[in-house]
């Protein structure tokens, strides 16, 4: 039995824990996305993908997956897998704008590397169909439920190798682009450690109109629309600064999150199927879709 949406978003995202130089530096947030090189899904690029903050300083992260027992189903009793992986700057993606803080790495030769170790992994990688259309996007209520999966302050439940789900609102017209750029805020707390968090819009039970000709009551609403990168804060002067930091102080929180659009990631879609398109590259051939 496939798993239903709402599970999948637990096999999505995982803690980074990153070092420098073998020290430890700060925990975050990432999650697996992958890049449909052909149609049929025959040659897909695996990504993870974070803030660019997150990485700051970093040589090496450590996230934690679930190990694949060949079914389509997470197996607790097979136990989880600890990756360790080294970062080289030049593998590393950075959003072609400076201002958006989101970077990328390919996780292939690690999906390799477990594999012919046989500890293959088990998660579920988000890709461009979860993300709405613009005319989808355009159908959003300016209010919607959202649900957040991430680490906060570095909480991650180990026994079953999960990260921590969230739920709050949009804080913000999720159709309009918060002050010019491709962001919204949402209402929920966001410590440090969530950042790199992905966002869902998530309605199990709300009807919504998805561009088809009808309106479709009681059908599940759930897309993919942001990264949380900062929350912010306001200083003991009352000045509202924004936080990206590993710490801030409770007292001064918002519990607001600001959110970068998943059209965004776009952008690496691009840049992967144009450098495979002049034959730079090749893409693992596993691929595990986010779906019903």
């Amino acid at each position: 039995m496939a798993l239903k949406r709402a599970e999948q978003m637990f096999y999505c995202a995982t803690k980074i824990t990153t070092y420098g130089k073998g020290v430890p530096l700060q925990n975050g947030t990432g999650f697996f996305y992958v890049i449909h090189l052909k149609a049929d899904n025959s040659r897909d690029v695996q990504l993870f993908v974070t803030n660019k903050h997150v990485l700051e300083g970093a040589d090496q992260i450590s996230i934690s997956c679930h190990r694949h027992d060949g079914s389509q189903q997470p197996n607790p009793d097979v136990g989880f897998v600890p990756v360790h992986i080294k970062l080289v700057p030049e593998a590393i993606l950075s959003h072609p704008n400076p201002d958006v803080d989101l970077c990328a790495f390919p996780m292939g030769q690690a999906l390799v590397a477990m594999q012919a170790a046989g500890t293959p992994l088990f998660y579920i990688a988000l890709d461009a169909s979860a993300i709405p259309s613009d005319d989808a996007w355009a159908k959003l209520e300016a209010v919607e439920k959202i649900v957040m999966v991430g680490c906060p302050n570095g909480l991650f439940d180990e026994a079953n190798n999960m990260p921590i789900i969230r739920s709050g609102s949009t804080a913000t017209d999720i159709t309009t682009r918060y002050k010019g750029k491709n962001e919204f805020l949402v209402d929920l707390a966001c410590f440090p450690g969530s950042s790199g968090s992905p966002v869902f819009v998530y309605d199990p039970i709300g009807g919504y109109d998805r561009g088809s000709d009808d309106f479709q009551l009681g059908r599940l609403k759930s897309f993919f629309v942001g990264v949380l990168y900062a929350g912010p804060t306001m200083t003991t002067t009352g000045e509202i600064q924004l936080s990206k930091g590993s710490t801030f102080s409770m007292a001064s929180m918002m519990h607001l999150g600001q959110v970068i659009r998943a059209t965004e990631i776009l952008a690496f879609d691009e840049w992967v199927k144009a450098a495979y398109s002049r034959g730079e590259l090749e893409g693992p051939r596993r691929s595990k879709p986010f779906e019903e």
